[in-house]
């Protein structure tokens, strides 16, 4: 299940439902999007997380470089990588 997915398909039939009594039609497609994503969410995975090829490496969160997983600073943006 994505999580993120179904959260916008609520807030968007949320919204949907209050403009389909100022606009009519415009407001019921806004409106039916919201379930069309919620079911979306469900039949779908998220995609899963790259990992990378060597073993002892990992991500950076915040730059995505490749640095050793004993590495607590990142060597190229300097941010602190748990």
């Amino acid at each position: 299940m994505w999580v993120t997915l179904t959260v916008y398909g609520i807030i968007v039939a949320i919204f949907g439902f209050f403009l389909m009594f100022i606009t009519g039609a415009f407001g019921f497609v806004i409106f039916i999007l919201g379930p069309v994503m919620i079911i979306t969410s469900i039949i779908l995975n998220p995609p899963d997380r790259e990992k990378p090829d060597d073993v002892t490496k990992k991500y950076c969160n915040y730059c995505i470089a490749e640095i050793n997983k004993i590495d607590k600073i990142c060597p190229i943006c300097n941010q602190e990588v748990n």
